[in-house]
């Protein structure tokens, strides 16, 4: 009997009124992005935080050991939602509060459609005793909160955004969900066991609804750096009325190609775009630039410097921070050295001129000159409009390698050889056959000629390099005579360069004058057998068995 007694006092206790009605509720929204630095949209999570501050009786009912919660929460997704991606996109730290307990909110009990997801509520979720427990303080205190917390991926909230006609979404995937009103309203229905609807409250959340994306009228109608609109899928343009954009996949990928003497103004490429009307909106950007690299190859012996800088422009729409977006700026040069004119050969000391054409783009070339394995000496560049015209000290007898060179402000450097043979420039006599034989001979008669019998040859050096006058000549420095001083009485002759006879004497006659260059060493002056040279015998006064003996002298003048 007490224990009936007992049971029935509890049931007594924990009975509750039959009236119910909502006292009040209210909610936040927050935006965590995943890097607020980077990008104020980008990634993250929404945490949609709600409290419902009800009487008991509105969710509750029946005695205690058969005790009954029943209610569930309606949630308006904003526009451009649905209710399944909002669903789809919370994650497990989503949680319900309810007493004392706070569980994950179990995704079976969701259910979503059009634009509302549902939450309804299951006991079976919760600790039965700790429920009990706190079913029995609201004996003390008929008033109870639940709370509910919706933790929702960005990246998943995202997908699939109608606005966005991008292709693959690229203005939207992985960013907030954008509004054309710049904010996005989440409301929030409560309903009683009854299911009457007795609690409403809605939150915003700030959001954006334009973009950056680079642009500019003179590069985007250029073929180098433009090209038609092929942004969009359905066939319109990013910009009304506006058919060309700058190279690159997307507005994220911009990338244009300049001279590297050119100076790029980021403010010619700010622009901003209203994702729904897709007109352009008054900016407020900066940007900030980054060299990336810079890399110096070769391509065909010519050097090549690449330079890639990272222009990113970042600031509002005049009222929101917006996605910061990136240009790449390629810019590119050669150096090339051509020479024209430089010699071959040089006399001993003689200056020499080397002239040539520079390609470059630079405006600060550095000429200098090496001679074989000498250090570089810097050079005065006398031409003009990238003409090369310079001067060289003279160098020293042989064969020398020069290298002339150039290189500019962007760290290139183009090099060109040619090898010089050095002359010292001399004439003069190197051989000569020391004697001639007339041969023996029967007395002769007047008139008779005896010639040479062995050949002879005179060979003359004339290293000069430009045409140089000299005058081979001869005399007779000791007439033909024997030991005991008898006198030949005979005349002596030559033949010259051009077949003509000379009659030597005390005094020196040309046999052979240079009217050419010569370079190097002559050919010879030779004379064969019984040719060139002989004797005109005058008489036949002759001693016998005697040989006459007799000296020429040669001489090289340099000169006319």
């Amino acid at each position: 009997m007490k224990k009936w007694g007992l049971f029935f006092i509890l049931v007594s206790i924990f009975s509750f009124p039959s009236n119910s009605y909502a006292i009040s509720s209210n909610g936040k929204v927050t935006y965590t992005p995943e890097n607020l630095q980077q990008d104020p949209w980008k990634g993250g999570i929404v945490t949609l935080e709600d409290n419902y501050t009800v009487n008991n009786s509105d969710i509750s009912y029946n005695p205690i050991l058969s005790q009954t919660i029943d209610f569930k929460i309606v949630w308006v997704t904003p526009e451009g939602i649905s209710g399944q991606q909002m669903a789809q996109s919370l994650t497990n730290h989503s949680t319900i509060e309810i007493g004392n307990q706070i569980v994950p909110i179990d995704k079976r009990l969701l259910s979503y459609s059009g634009n509302t997801i549902t939450y309804t509520f299951n006991k079976s979720g919760f600790d039965f005793w700790a429920l009990l427990k706190w079913l029995a303080s609201l004996l003390f205190n008929p008033e109870l909160t639940i709370k509910t917390r919706l933790v929702l991926d960005v990246n998943a909230l995202s997908k699939n955004n109608e606005a966005d006609k991008s292709v693959s979404k690229v203005v939207t995937n992985n960013k907030l969900p954008p509004n054309r009103l710049k904010r996005l309203q989440f409301s929030s229905q409560f309903y009683n066991r009854k299911q009457q609807n007795i609690l409403n409250h809605s939150t915003e959340l700030t959001t954006w609804n334009s973009y950056i994306s680079p642009w500019n009228v003179q590069q985007a109608n250029g073929e180098v750096n433009g090209k038609q609109d092929d942004t969009q899928t359905d066939g319109t343009t990013e910009v009304v009325g506006v058919n060309r954009v700058l190279n690159g996949e997307n507005y994220l990928t911009r990338t244009i190609q300049v001279p590297i003497t050119e100076t790029i103004n980021p403010n010619q490429y700010m622009r901003v775009i209203n994702l729904y009307t897709k007109t352009p909106v008054t900016p407020l950007l900066q940007a900030d630039s980054q060299v990336i690299s810079e890399d110096i190859y070769e391509e065909n012996a010519i050097p090549y410097f690449s330079r890639t800088t990272r222009y990113t422009f970042k600031g509002t729409d005049g009222q929101i921070n917006l996605s910061p977006v990136q240009m790449l700026v390629h810019q590119k040069t050669f150096l090339n050295l051509t020479l024209q004119t430089f010699p071959e050969q040089l006399q001993v000391n003689q200056p020499f001129e080397v002239t040539g054409k520079v390609e470059s783009e630079g405006t600060n070339d550095t000429y200098y000159y090496k001679i074989d394995t000498g250090n570089r000496v810097i050079a005065e560049n006398k031409g003009k409009n990238k003409e090369v015209k310079m001067e060289i000290e003279g160098l020293s007898e042989g064969k020398h390698q020069i290298t002339v060179g150039v290189n500019n402000e962007y760290g290139l450097i183009k090099e060109e050889q040619f090898t010089v043979n050095v002359i010292n420039e001399e004439v003069k006599l190197t051989s000569i056959t020391k004697e001639i034989n007339f041969g023996q001979h029967p007395i002769p008669e007047p008139g008779d000629q005896l010639f040479n019998q062995n050949a002879f040859s005179i060979q003359v050096i004339d290293t000069y390099l430009s045409e140089k006058n000299w005058v081979l000549s001869a005399k007779i420095e000791k007439v033909m005579q024997t030991e005991t001083q008898s006198y030949l009485p005979a005349d002596l002759y030559i033949e010259g360069k051009n077949k003509e006879i000379i009659k030597l004497s005390n005094d020196f006659a040309p046999i052979f004058i240079n009217d050419r260059r010569n370079n190097g060493l002559t050919k010879p002056i030779d004379f064969k057998p019984n040719q060139g040279l002989f004797l005109k015998m005058n008489s036949a006064n002759v001693k016998t068995k005697e040989a006459y003996r007799g000296s020429i002298q040669f001489v090289l003048n340099l000169g006319p």
